[in-house]
């Protein structure tokens, strides 16, 4: 199953890497193909660059995996609602 990563990670400049890092090892040691943002690199100009590629991701996922403290993150609600519209688990 191709799984997107979705969580707080402008709130938590700090932690989010091993967070995500984490979750994605899990889920790759179950057999999954994660697709995460914490692998995208630092430095793009705009926000909205993040969230064009985090779009793309979600569309070629199966299935969103929320992390803790994504009800905190608008990224993640985004996220979220792409998922629920484009029907995946």
């Amino acid at each position: 199953m191709i799984i997107y990563l979705s969580g707080p990670i402008s709130s938590r400049p700090d932690t989010y890497k091993d967070h995500f890092e984490k979750v994605h090892d899990e889920l790759t040691s179950s057999g999954n193909t994660v697709l995460s943002p914490h692998f995208l690199p630092e430095g793009l100009e705009k926000y909205q660059d993040y969230m064009n590629i985090a779009h793309e991701c979600v569309k070629a996922a199966h299935a969103i995996y929320l992390l803790q403290g994504w009800q905190d993150s608008e990224g993640a609600k985004t996220e979220l609602r792409w998922a629920m519209d484009m029907k995946k688990k």
